[in-house]
């Protein structure tokens, strides 16, 4: 009975916590201990403590049974040291003198994103319900026909929501909210994801992808997972101003067979010392950017971890891990259609969004009709509705709105299947104001978009 209220009131401690008998093998190790450690209990308990923890000199325990805080370290996956600071203190096991080892540097970053997380909550709650009307009504007037002079403000409105929407979405990551969890490939969503790492970080870093042979699966919301690679993407694109590369690693160990380790390594990135203990915690930049408790927040809803490790030597690595499941059924893309090719009109004000659907299209065997702004898809779509098969538009575009250029394209094809592309949460649209209308959330897989088309394609 002890023993088991002793273990419930470990896991309901937010600091990593060990406990061990008078030779140093561990009896108990908290949820918060084992995902700090990088190790199971299993194999925690399979060998003395002090074989895999040193302090600073060497030694683990304090001379003469006395409490003691000290900085310890331990071996990371990555085969790197990590130094933590911990009290190490005795206490009376089974009727003899054993040991209680309590992170104290864990802790205080609990403590602190926990208090950030409980701002971050409330702010997203606030703009949930704001959002709601201001991004409703703006849509449902758009959708009419009205003059020049009241539909422009209009957009300037939806296009301030979209930005306030992703912010939204990036705020419910760091408290930890997200979608439902499903099985997902891993694998298959890092595989899907490297147009779009591409294009994030430029021409001056090369993206290089090294995966695991065996598909690795998880239970997962898998729009908050790409989320996760598109902010590290976008941070590390940001920060590294030099010529060089990214090589993203995913794997499963193989003395950890339940878990999946994914490794973002940029060798010619350094972090300065003083930034990197404050690198996860959420700080809203220039343009909303929330920086990487967006990432760090994503990790823990997934009951994972991520750690930040940054030398002038080896430059920077991200490490994820994350637990895994079974597999389920991977929602892989098709092979190209062998019926005729069918003309998809895509607009977007993005280049690069251009670029890469595009490109994805055209290699699963569609010709591609493309503008950048409304009024320019306004006119080609008068022009070529009659050899257009299907219509794809971002929400917010120069000229006028996606929702004004679908209407347009209802009056000239009323059969024609349409789908929108937007930043904005799904509650915000979609079903709510027209069901005809589906939403496509950014960021999206190329996999993800080549499944709804076709699905749409099918059913029209």
């Amino acid at each position: 009975m002890a023993h088991s209220l002793l273990e419930q009131l470990l896991e309901n401690l937010e600091e990593a916590v060990l406990v061990c008998d008078a030779e140093g093998h561990v009896l108990q190790a908290n949820r918060s201990a084992q995902r700090l450690l990088f190790q199971s209990l299993d194999w925690m308990r399979s060998r003395p403590l002090d074989t895999w923890l040193r302090g600073r000199n060497g030694l683990l325990w304090p001379q003469l049974g006395e409490t003691e805080e000290k900085e310890i370290s331990f071996t990371q996956p990555s085969g790197d040291a990590q130094w933590e600071r911990a009290s190490l203190s005795p206490i009376p096991v089974m009727g003899t003198q054993g040991w209680l080892v309590v992170f104290r540097g864990h802790q205080a970053a609990s403590q602190r994103l926990a208090g950030l997380e409980a701002v971050t909550c409330g702010i997203a709650n606030q703009l949930s319900n704001h959002l709601e009307t201001i991004l409703e009504n703006a849509s449902l007037l758009l959708l009419g026909d009205l003059e020049e002079p009241i539909a422009q403000p209009l957009r300037q409105i939806l296009e301030a929501g979209q930005s306030a929407a992703v912010l939204k979405r990036k705020l419910n990551a760091i408290t930890g909210e997200g979608g439902a969890n499903a099985p997902c490939s891993l694998t298959a969503l890092v595989r899907d994801c490297t147009p779009l790492f591409d294009s994030i970080l430029g021409e001056h870093l090369e993206f290089r992808l090294q995966l695991d042979p065996e598909a690795i699966w998880l239970s997962g919301d898998e729009a908050a997972l790409r989320l996760a690679l598109v902010q590290l993407a976008e941070w590390i694109g940001r920060h590294h101003k030099r010529q060089g590369h990214v090589l993203l690693e995913l794997s499963n160990p193989p003395d950890r067979p339940n878990r999946a380790l994914l490794r973002i390594t940029a060798p010619q990135l350094v972090i300065a010392s003083k930034d990197q203990s404050r690198l996860l915690e959420p700080a809203i930049g220039k343009r909303g950017r929330l920086g990487l408790a967006v990432v760090y927040g994503i990790a823990e809803q997934h009951n994972g971890r991520m750690l930040v490790n940054s030398s002038a030597q080896d430059g920077t690595t991200f490490h994820l891990e994350f637990p895994t499941c079974p597999p389920g059924e991977l929602a892989a893309v098709n092979a190209p259609s062998q019926k005729n090719a069918e003309t998809v009109f895509v607009v977007d004000d993005d280049p690069v969004t251009i670029e890469v659907v595009s490109q994805l299209l055209e290699d699963q065997g569609f010709v591609v009709l493309t503008a950048s702004n409304g009024m320019e898809a306004s006119g080609l779509m008068r022009k070529e509705h009659g050899n257009i098969d299907f219509f794809l538009t971002d929400a917010v575009l120069p000229g006028r709105s996606g929702l004004e250029l679908i209407s347009e394209m209802r009056t000239l094809s009323p059969q024609m299947p349409v789908l929108l592309m937007s930043g904005y949460p799904a509650e915000f649209m979609g079903g709510q104001i027209r069901p005809d209308i589906p939403l496509l959330g950014k960021p999206f897989s190329p996999g993800t978009l080549i499944n709804r088309l076709r699905s749409l394609l099918d059913e029209s």
